[in-house]
């Protein structure tokens, strides 16, 4: 049996892949929209956790609002540093 963690084994295998996630954090930092420097594995994974949570929780479609909400109050914010709008 491998001795190595799981997750030692899953970031070997998942190294090299682009991500439709990473795609879409590098076209926006390319653009202005985030800062890089605040952008960490745990910050570029949120919106997608928060989405996928969804999904699970409700096991229905996301609605738009929610997908703006998540974007707009909770993304953008951490990936910006600016106040989530009101």
């Amino acid at each position: 049996m491998n001795s190595e963690p799981l997750s030692t084994t899953w970031r070997e295998l998942i190294r090299d892949r682009v991500t439709s996630d990473s795609v879409i954090i590098a076209r926006a930092v390319e653009r202005g929209e985030i800062d890089p420097a605040r952008i960490t594995p745990r910050v570029a994974a949120l919106p997608f956790d928060l989405f996928r949570h969804e999904v699970l929780m409700t096991q229905a479609l996301v609605p738009d609002e929610v997908i703006e909400e998540i974007v707009d109050r909770i993304a953008l914010p951490a990936m910006t540093g600016s106040a989530a709008p009101p």
